[in-house]
């Protein structure tokens, strides 16, 4: 089972009905705390074989899963797949922006530890709270494209 970055896209491995054979790799989405109907992602990333341990980068370009193929090098092997190589389709999938800075003190431009709170602007809701790198001062947080 993957979430990914953007908190509310869920990728996981099921035996469940309907599937291609073995285990095969679905998605799922939480809007308002919903959970949408698992959609199986289908060929050529699931197979007859068993496919698991999906994982998508931040970007949305880029995937990586174990599959338990006839004829290749091991028991399970990693497939990469390229999503920009793949037919376009309507659902795009989850899209992020990364936010990322350093905290300096003012005084002495020394990289210091911060705490930083996120809060959605619309709603004044706050979304998180995370403190930056003690020795350079760094962060870096996904957000749902958008917000």
């Amino acid at each position: 089972m993957f979430i990914h970055p953007d908190g509310k896209t869920l990728y996981f491995s099921s035996t469940r009905k309907g599937g291609q054979g073995g285990y095969d790799i679905y998605v799922t989405t939480n809007e308002k705390g919903l959970w949408s109907t698992p959609v199986n992602i289908g060929a050529p990333i699931n197979t007859a074989d068993n496919d698991l341990f999906f994982v998508l980068t931040a970007s949305g370009k880029t995937a990586y899963y174990s599959s338990s193929r006839k004829g290749t090098l091991g028991e399970k092997d990693v497939f990469e797949v390229n999503f920009t190589a793949l037919e376009k389709k309507k659902d795009k999938g989850p899209r992020l922006a990364l936010l990322k800075g350093k905290i300096y003190d003012a005084k002495t431009k020394l990289p210091i530890e911060a705490t930083i709170e996120l809060t959605n602007v619309k709603t004044g809701e706050k979304v998180s709270n995370f403190t930056s790198n003690s020795q350079s001062g760094s962060y870096m947080v996904s957000l749902p494209a958008g917000c």
